[in-house]
């Protein structure tokens, strides 16, 4: 079996009993949708403790859709809790679509009360339950100061800068940065070791 199958794909590879055995455990709708069973083990954080977390892969094979997943799975593991989130864009332009990434992933769970408004200097989302996510630039300076419990950069230049300038946030996670952070864990889609 390809070791950059999904879980999906690779239940679709059992023997016909075991798949239905498997299948069982999924609704119609977490069969089709889930981000758990389509993820390819590059894409998905890793277990136990950890701070930093890069992702690498060539373009379109999912580094960012990753980090999307990654953003509503922490929104939604502190629900309830008033948790801020910020994005980094290393490409600005691409910066409504890592945002509608990140709606559609919220979406996917069930979370459909999310507004975009204006945070700070940039259009951010808001959640019910007083969580936010922020978005800017590849330069930290702009968020510099600004507290954040969970922080994503998408193809930024300079991760290391990004941990120092925010020593409170609990976790990191980049997709194709130019530069790791150090004491970084490293996923890449192919990598034979995962």
């Amino acid at each position: 079996m390809d070791n950059m199958a999904s879980l999906k794909e690779r239940i679709l590879a059992l023997p016909t009993e075991e798949q239905e055995t498997r299948r069982a455990y999924y609704s119609k709708e977490e069969w089709e949708t889930s981000w758990a069973l389509h993820a390819r083990p590059f894409q998905v954080a890793p277990l136990g403790e950890w701070k930093v977390w890069s992702i690498y892969s060539p373009p379109g094979v999912g580094s960012t859709r990753a980090g999307a997943e990654w953003v509503a799975d922490t929104l939604l593991e502190n629900k309830g809790k008033p948790v801020t989130v910020l994005v980094y864009c290393g490409y600005p332009a691409r910066m409504d679509r890592i945002r509608q990434e990140i709606m559609g992933a919220l979406q996917n769970r069930g979370v459909t009360d999310v507004h975009t408004a204006p945070v700070g200097v940039s259009i951010g989302l808001l959640l019910p339950w007083a969580a936010s996510v922020r978005f800017t630039g590849d330069s930290s300076d702009s968020l510099r100061g600004v507290r954040a419990d969970y922080i994503w950069g998408d193809s930024v230049l300079r991760a290391g800068d990004i941990v120092r300038d925010h020593p409170q946030a609990e976790r990191f996670v980049f997709s194709d940065p130019a530069r790791p952070a150090k004491h970084t864990l490293v996923s890449r889609a192919g990598d034979p070791r995962i």
